[in-house]
């Protein structure tokens, strides 16, 4: 008890007993608590910030920024409004590609079993980019107290729609070519291009909401679970 004594006696005013004499934060302890919480995020934001890769002593570090991206997310973490040139660009693209494929997106899921029109197939293209920017900001908003950032997520979104609008180039081609798609090799280039999408989700969410990455993760994954779910319900109900 002793040896108890004096942390507890420093945390006066932050902590308190109930009826059960049980430790318990009161209202300031629980507004520390949050504060701690945001602060370290942050710094986990900020370190992640700090750490620029270089390209010239490194060359491998160009090869990881193809598959993880941080440099061009911080870039359009700090100014997003200079990036939206390159979100409507990628955005028209893959939605240029997606009619040409003739995928139906369902946010990261690529439908190739309807037949749609060309205006269609990129009104879905489009549409997904944007619920899935509204699903990460509300998950952020709402889990994680996290509010601000909405323009560079925005745009560090449809980044993450790159490996995606690859994967239709790939369908495209291959069909062009009449490989046989049917067999294992094609679903499992798009499981590997959807995690892809889901990390660079992840890294972008992270930047612009100032979120541990690992925090991140979680809400691009319960956006994929969320996707999976929907695209399921699609299927049975067709």
């Amino acid at each position: 008890v002793q040896t108890c004594a004096l942390p507890i006696y420093a945390l006066n005013g932050l902590i308190t007993q109930d009826e059960q004499h049980k430790y318990v934060l009161t209202r300031q302890g629980k507004q520390a608590y949050k504060l701690m919480i945001e602060t370290s995020d942050q710094l986990s934001s900020n370190r992640a910030r700090g750490k620029q890769p270089n390209l010239t002593t490194k060359p491998l570090t160009g090869i990881a920024e193809i598959f993880y991206p941080k440099t061009l997310l911080l870039s359009v973490s700090d100014k997003p409004v200079l990036h939206i040139p390159l979100a409507v660009i990628i955005v028209a693209f893959g939605a240029w590609v997606a009619t040409r494929a003739n995928l139906r997106f369902v946010l990261v899921f690529p439908d190739s079993q309807t037949t749609i029109s060309p205006s269609l197939g990129a009104v879905f293209f489009i549409v997904s980019w944007l619920v899935l920017f509204g699903l990460c900001d509300l998950l952020s908003t709402f889990v994680f107290g996290r509010k601000g950032g909405d323009l560079s997520l925005l745009v560090g979104s449809s980044v993450a729609f790159l490996p995606m609008i690859l994967f239709s180039g790939l369908w495209y081609l291959l069909k062009t070519i009449r490989f046989d798609t049917s067999g294992m090799i094609v679903p499992v280039l798009l499981v590997l291009f959807q995690l892809w999408t889901i990390v660079v989700l992840s890294c972008a969410t992270s930047l612009s909401k100032g979120l541990r990455i690992e925090r991140s993760a979680l809400i691009s994954f319960t956006v994929a679970y969320i996707n999976i779910v929907f695209f399921l319900f699609l299927q049975i109900y067709k």
